[in-house]
């Protein structure tokens, strides 16, 4: 799997295919004190679908994407705009360019901890599977999924 993935990473590098930016977000505390957000870039991913592809071949199952784009001003009014209004502050303080996507809270997969229960990603007994959407209990075989999806980041459709 792992020289799938390398292979499939180096294909989406030779196209220049749009990438977007892995980061881990922490919200540090010292002597019991909440301090600022941080963000701190992990590494450069292509979103296929429900999975990420870093440009190291690893995978990974996505979390929150976030475009970034200039903070604006509180809303007490609503939790997930001031949210995201802390994200982006915390993007922008990370020196994240507006414009550019991120992902958060993203997992990494790791093959050895898969099972038939897993998701979005389950060992079966074909290999392993990917489950394309919360909505569909249907499983696909993991290496067509990453083909079809990386062959829509290379060509994507008119107007996409």
């Amino acid at each position: 799997m792992d020289t799938l993935l390398a292979d499939l990473a180096a294909r989406l590098t030779a196209a220049g295919a749009r990438d977007e930016v892995l980061v881990d977000f922490s919200r540090p505390r010292w002597a019991g004190l909440k301090l600022s957000p941080r963000m701190v870039e992990v590494e450069r991913v292509w979103r296929l679908g429900v999975l990420l592809l870093g440009h190291s071949g690893r995978l990974y199952a996505t979390g929150i994407t976030l475009h970034v784009t200039e903070p604006k001003h509180p809303n007490p009014q609503s939790l997930l705009a001031e949210e995201r209004r802390m994200l982006r502050t915390a993007a922008a303080k990370a020196g994240i360019p507006k414009g550019e996507t991120i992902d958060l809270d993203a997992r990494d997969i790791r093959w050895e901890d898969l099972t038939a229960d897993t998701r979005p990603v389950a060992r079966t007994d074909d290999g392993f599977a990917v489950q394309w959407s919360p909505a569909s209990p249907t499983l696909m075989p993991l290496e067509a999924y990453l083909d079809e999806r990386a062959a829509l980041l290379i060509n994507p459709p008119a107007g996409a």
